[in-house]
């Protein structure tokens, strides 16, 4: 996960890749002299197929090439989001839309199993049906989702950068800036994400953690000898005043006790520590939320 906090302090996004990742990314070029992956500057030939370029926040479809419009030619699938201002803001409404989409993105960009179904012996794709079904939480053996990873995901306006490393549950890729675009780029598929309101359902937030999970490859929970209390510790704001006689409490009705600064730990340790608890302690907020 370090390598994807680059996409928002890196000038090129393509730096994040090493020379095997940088191959399925169509931003991107492998410099065998630098050994180091950059940004494609134009690419040496397009055929006339029809193209899609965002401007404006708008989709426009061509047919290229025409008068130079094209200088790269981008074959993964994008995504244009816009994400709310109540999601920019704070992280309880931001997991809460970004829960809301990456069940649309689960539904609508497909998954890696695509190509792979071709040999008999692969698990069948879902049907529209199905897909629905598994959007409401009905497939519950499709929490966790091989899903396609090769996706751009480029965001309208200018939004803080402070949550959006949960990028990385949708793509390999980094997001990026529609102001930072270069205007000669097309797309061959670009899908535009509907504006969600953040009114995820529970199962939704669930099935993002499950694929959390999965992701960062956090092990089963191991059995233990006696309950876990953990007490989520603020930094900033909405102090737990009585905080030590609560850990002493805890110890005292044999709780192992852990102290949770939420703001100091990486999304992999916070996941980690909350899938290990019995009991979660904490001030009203997007901690206890995102539990």
């Amino acid at each position: 996960m370090e390598h994807y906090k680059g996409c928002d302090v890196l000038k090129d996004p393509c730096f994040i890749h090493d020379q095997i990742s940088c191959g399925s990314n169509d931003f991107c070029n492998w410099m065998e002299d630098k050994e180091i992956c950059e940004m494609i500057q134009e690419n040496d030939s397009i055929d006339p197929l029809n193209f899609i370029q965002i401007r404006d926040d708008q989709l426009f479809k061509f047919r290229a090439p025409n008068q130079g419009e094209c200088k790269r030619v981008i074959k993964n699938k994008a995504v244009l989001v816009e994400i709310t201002p109540d999601a920019n803001a704070m992280f309880y409404h931001f997991n809460q839309w970004h829960s809301e989409f990456f069940n649309w993105y689960l539904d609508n960009i497909g998954d890696n199993r695509e190509e792979e179904n071709q040999n008999q012996n692969q698990e069948v794709i879902l049907g529209k049906e199905d897909r629905e079904k598994r959007r409401r939480g009905i497939l519950k053996n499709q929490q966790v989702v091989d899903h396609n990873r090769h996706v751009h995901l480029i965001l309208k306006g200018n939004p803080r950068t402070t949550f959006l490393d949960s990028f990385m549950l949708e793509s390999d890729f980094c997001w990026r800036r529609l102001s930072n675009l270069p205007p000669d780029t097309c797309f061959e598929e670009v899908l535009e994400a509907p504006g969600f309101i953040g009114s995820s359902a529970i199962d939704w937030e669930k099935r993002v953690v499950n694929n959390w999970v999965q992701l960062l490859n956090i092990p089963p929970n191991i059995p233990i000898d006696k309950p876990r209390l953990g007490i989520i510790s603020r930094r900033r704001k909405r102090f737990i005043l009585n905080e030590e006689e609560i850990i002493k409490l805890g110890q005292d009705m044999g709780y192992e006790v852990h102290v949770l600064p939420l703001e100091s730990m990486t999304l992999f340790e916070q996941i980690q520590m909350f899938q290990r608890m019995t009991v979660l302690v904490g001030i009203h907020g997007s901690g206890l939320r995102f539990e």
